[in-house]
């Protein structure tokens, strides 16, 4: 096994790490994942304990070196003391989605963030789906807790505790949304912890497009989403820009919003603000990329009548 290090992520064959393991590894690694807010190095003792009746001790001490050795877990330095790693977090809500028949095999790569880091996967229809397992690492957190709410009142170093949140976030927010059938709303498979399951949209991220024969279109399909969701499910996408917007070309061109951790619900105090946050960045966008004239003030004015 070969993992490349991709700035704050390790790139795997997740889908081959997680056959290595057996359901008495997954167990340990779910009593791990159960105590993250208690512990951020769980002591040995403690773990020992809780499987004694299961195991004997040599058994649960030779699967603490298996899931240490296979980067799943770590060694603290100087006690016998064990923390959680982003593949073990990664191999738990794959166990978990499996078991709740949402995916059946996971594929490669597709695609990597500042916050997360997607694959292709198969569900147990043989839909292909995406697969995005939240990474929110200490780099990334810093700008999140600027401009984001969700998680910031969690204390210490438990970045995977922040993944958590924004996957069950945005699992939530899709759930709603999905309710009500907007269209440009990917559909959602299901969710475990940090990791999300979502329709494969084989379509290209906008900010990566220089040219478009009607930006115009794109645009208000896009003000469309926004509405729709506003005005049906009460939710504001709450960090909409060029990065969480993309673009499918087929007989015609359709648009999607992706990225939903953030959302704000439209009851929130600060729901207008971000509502034409949210409208302001991406007037701006297509004003500059596309030369067009769009005032954010009559858009948002259109969505709230």
């Amino acid at each position: 096994m070969v993992l490349k290090q991709n700035g704050d992520f390790i790139v795997a064959k997740l889908g081959e790490l997680y056959r290595k393991l057996t359901d008495a590894d997954i167990t340990v690694l779910e009593y791990i994942v159960s105590n993250l807010k208690s512990y951020e190095y769980i002591p040995i003792e403690i773990i020992i304990k809780k499987f004694k009746k299961i195991w004997s001790q040599k058994e649960i001490m030779a699967r603490i070196k298996k899931l240490n050795e296979l980067g799943f877990i770590e060694k603290h330095l100087t006690i016998e003391a064990y923390r959680l790693k982003a593949l073990g977090l990664d191999c738990v809500a794959i166990s978990r989605l499996v078991k709740n028949n949402i995916i059946k095999a996971l594929g490669d790569v597709i695609g990597t963030g500042k916050e997360s880091i997607i694959f292709n996967g198969l569900t147990f229809n043989d839909n292909v789906v995406a697969v995005k397992f939240y990474r929110i690492g200490r780099r990334s957190f810093r700008h999140i807790a600027k401009v984001r709410r969700y998680g910031v009142n969690l204390e210490g170093n438990l970045w995977l505790i922040r993944s958590i949140v924004a996957g069950e976030r945005e699992g939530n927010a899709l759930t709603i949304l999905n309710k009500y059938n907007i269209a440009g709303i990917p559909k959602i498979y299901g969710y475990a912890l940090h990791t999300v399951v979502i329709e494969f949209i084989n379509g290209i991220n906008l900010y990566k497009i220089n040219e478009l024969d009607n930006p115009l279109e794109v645009f208000n399909q896009a003000v469309d989403i926004i509405k729709n969701a506003y005005k049906f499910a009460g939710i504001i996408h709450g960090d909409l820009s060029e990065y969480n917007i993309m673009i499918q070309y087929n007989e015609v061109i359709k648009t999607y919003i992706i990225d939903w951790p953030q959302y704000v619900l439209a009851n929130d105090p600060q729901a207008l603000e971000t509502l034409e946050r949210d409208i302001i960045h991406l007037a701006k966008f297509f004003n500059r990329k596309f030369k067009i004239n769009i005032h954010p003030s009559e858009i948002l004015k259109n969505i709230l009548s």
